[in-house]
């Protein structure tokens, strides 16, 4: 497991490291990096929909592979509620500091 949580943070890291070589300042720098994260949770989102689709038709009307199928639905589409209110806080937030 610590194998794939880091794993995880080199490939995000790997991520942003080149757009933070060009910020000129740490709010810039954390504003890219928010970007960046917002976009790879989106793309995330997205594929999280796909399977869940195909999982869905794949099903065959059993009931028991639907069932696994619609809580696939409902994670992604709880994944995708969490990243539109992050991206809605942190906006927030940092009109709050004018950031």
């Amino acid at each position: 497991m610590n194998k794939k949580i880091f794993g995880t943070t080199l490939f995000v890291i790997a991520l942003v490291l080149p757009f933070t070589a060009l910020a000129a300042s740490l709010q810039s720098i954390v504003n890219t990096f928010a970007g960046q994260l917002a976009a790879l949770s989106g793309s995330l989102a997205v594929i999280g929909f796909i399977i869940a689709g195909i999982m869905y038709i794949a099903s065959a009307a059993n009931p028991s592979h639907m069932a696994v199928a619609k809580q696939a639905l409902i994670a992604a589409i709880i994944g995708t509620a969490i990243c539109l209110i992050s991206a809605s806080a942190t906006s927030f937030v940092g009109g709050m500091f004018g950031l």
